[in-house]
């Protein structure tokens, strides 16, 4: 018998959220979003200064699905919708619901709710933009993620940046909710424009004019297909180099408009903001062209310093500090499969338009959280990450063939040890076969991912087949398996690197790469290269300075130690700091129960593992990985050692640095 759930609230609410449908706990207590979800709902709502009692709620299907799979009334998929005669009866009934509310603001929670009211389709696309209802014509719908969506993600990757992003969007939800007009930016957008319109547009870019201005460029086939200036949110231009196959200018005009492009994007006294520019922009156009912006200001960097847990794409700066609409996909299916050139001009100058209106509400945000020195140190960065990403290291290749060699070889060796150990053969790569192996000929209990919850073999898994328990022997074939994974990923990364025809070695830098605020590094944007702060020592061997010059590597000694000791206030490690004390001898002393003169630093010194490392090797590794709460479990599987061993490292560690418990 289908059990429908009634809507709640007032249908004069200024805000009216529409969910999909029920689940068991709204069934059984009879109104909507009662359950977890509901509760979801209410924190974020409570945290966005929303009261759920002002806010009418309904959901676009009112009976719970069977298992609740509500792909039974409506499938959605980015090229296939399948709506059953049931659903569009529950969808006509939503608009006729709220035609009778006054809502100033819909809300549409998750993807059902956001097709049943825009006929769009993608959630994380559309989440945060103001909207017209193609349902209820004239309405203004903003789309957020949906509270089980929010839970889902808590609860599998233990972070909460759909919670955080689901506050943010209720945060405009409450700002949007005193009027039901739609508040779209308007702006001029200049396609299309002649020499002489660009050469004016231009010219107005002079220092003594213009005291800033966001810029973008598009890269196709490997050269600036348009690039696009604006002066305000309200105006921008797009200058295209071609339309189809054709240029748009003679080869005199196109040079005098690259002549002054490059005045404008060197001069010091002019502010260039861009959305990633000190990483991809400015490479490409120093790289290409010679070109090097002075003056940058970059909304990626600003935001990422501000907000490192978020999205930092444009995209998602859009969604959150302006009222334009997701437009991003108008550039993406260009670049892929081609379209309409107009659409491609509009979405780069739209680009720098929305880039400079975001940079505001940054800049304010930034020196009202007494963040805007961290920033300037970070952008203070930009010339030195670009010579970097632009002369590289130089590599030996005649060692990389060397080392192919002898991998191959390696590999082919432990591939027939492999085959020994199982009685048959079996590929290391394949999950498939490697769960069969081991959870059914062997009978093993299955090792579980942490976060998708699925039966595994990763590397974690591996390891502790390879280890053992205390009820079950470990299994040599596991570690045979590890070391050609580990042999095939070194020779994927690193030997089989695509290096640039002069034998030097790049990578690109991202100023806020990491969560903690250091930068990553990633390929180039040309495809070549990879991480250049991460290189395994066997390939560092293969590098070469330039000729006169050497490589240093170089560390700030003990930084986090002493960072996390006077945070914590930490008085024996404090001592200890201002005393010159060797830190990790200090944690040996305590796993080992020996005084800290009598640690030794002699390889094979402690039997631990495999017995091959020294005891300062042990303190080393504790101080490094369990100051940030790291358990038992976890440091033996990082550590490839019995857990009976960890407990014993784990134990010693916190009762000798008892301060630093509090804090994680």
């Amino acid at each position: 018998m289908r059990i429908l759930i009634p809507s709640e609230g007032s249908l004069s609410a200024k805000i009216a959220l529409v969910g999909e449908a029920p689940g068991q706990f709204e069934e059984k207590v009879g109104k909507p979003f009662v359950g977890p979800a509901g509760h979801m709902l209410d924190e974020c709502l409570n945290a966005a200064k929303l009261n759920r009692s002002s806010c009418y709620i309904t959901n676009v299907v009112k009976e719970r699905p069977a298992n609740n799979d509500i792909s039974l009334f409506l499938k959605l998929s980015p090229t296939s919708v399948k709506m059953t005669p049931a659903y569009k009866a529950y969808e006509d009934s939503l608009k006729d619901e709220l035609e009778r509310s006054t809502a100033n603001v819909i809300v549409a929670l998750g993807g059902i709710a956001l097709f049943a009211l825009t006929r769009k389709i993608g959630i994380l696309k559309y989440r945060g933009s103001t909207l017209e209802s193609t349902l209820l014509p004239g309405r203004k719908v903003i789309p957020t993620i949906h509270p089980s969506a929010v839970m889902r993600e808590k609860r599998m990757s233990g972070t909460a940046t759909y919670q955080l992003i689901t506050i943010a969007d209720l945060e405009k939800v409450g700002r949007e909710s005193v009027t039901p007009f739609i508040n779209c930016p308007r702006r001029e957008l200049i396609l299309a424009p002649t020499y002489d319109q660009v050469m004016n547009f231009l010219a107005g870019l002079s220092p003594e004019i213009c005291k800033e201005v966001a810029f973008d460029i598009e890269v196709i086939r490997g050269e600036v297909s348009c690039i696009s200036f604006a002066t305000s949110p309200e105006q921008s231009i797009c200058i295209a180099f071609s339309e189809g196959l054709k240029n748009r200018y003679s080869l005199e005009e196109e040079t005098n408009i690259w002549l002054l492009i490059t005045k404008i994007l060197e001069n010091k006294d002019i502010k260039k903001i861009g959305q990633n520019i000190t990483g991809f922009d400015n490479y490409f156009l120093y790289s290409k062209y010679g070109i090097l912006p002075a003056n940058l200001e970059d909304t990626m960097v600003a935001h990422g310093i501000l907000y490192p847990d978020l999205p930092k794409g444009l995209d998602f700066l859009t969604s959150i500090y302006t009222n334009e609409p997701y437009y991003k996909d108008e550039g993406k299916q260009y670049i892929k499969i081609g379209g309409n050139d107009r659409d491609f001009w509009r979405y780069n100058a739209l680009d720098s338009a929305v880039c400079i209106e975001v940079w505001k509400s940054l800049e304010r945000e930034l020196k009202e959280q007494d963040m805007w020195k961290m920033y300037r140190n970070k952008i203070s960065l930009t010339n030195t990450t670009i010579f970097l990403q632009y002369h590289g290291i130089g590599i030996d290749r005649r060692l990389i063939d060397e080392a192919i060699r002898e991998v191959d070889t390696s590999v082919a060796e432990l591939t027939q040890k492999l085959k020994t150990q199982v009685g048959f053969d079996i590929n290391p790569g394949s999950h498939k076969q490697l769960k069969e192996y081991f959870y059914g000929v062997l009978g093993i209990d299955p090792y579980k991912s942490r976060t998708t919850h699925n039966t595994t073999v990763d590397k974690d898994a591996l390891k502790r087949l390879a280890r053992g328990t205390q009820s079950r022997p470990g299994r040599p074939v596991a570690a045979t398996i590890l070391e050609i994974r580990r042999l095939n990923k070194f020779k994927d990364t690193y030997l089989e690197m695509n290096i640039d025809d002069d034998n030097q070695v790049r990578g690109s830098y991202n100023l806020v790469g990491t969560g903690d605020g250091r930068l990553s590094s990633s390929q180039t944007i040309f495809g070549t290269g990879g991480n250049m702060q991460n290189l395994d020592p066997r390939f560092k061997n293969m590098m070469h300075p330039d000729e006169g010059c050497y490589l240093y590597s170089m560390d700030l000694k003990q930084s986090h130690d002493v960072t996390i000791a006077n945070i914590s206030n930490d008085e024996m490690t404090i001592e200890a700091i201002e005393r010159n004390l060797d830190l990790h001898k200090i944690a040996a002393s305590a796993i080992f129960n020996k005084p800290y003169e009598a640690i030794s630093d002699e390889p094979g010194s402690a039997a631990i593992g495999s017995g091959q490392f020294s005891e300062r090797f042990w303190g080393k590794k504790a101080r490094h990985c369990l100051k940030y709460g790291m358990g038992f479990r976890s440091f033996a599987n990082l550590c490839e050692i019995q857990e009976h061993e960890s407990q014993k490292i784990v134990r010693a560690f916190y009762i000798s640095t008892p301060g630093i418990i509090p804090y994680w």
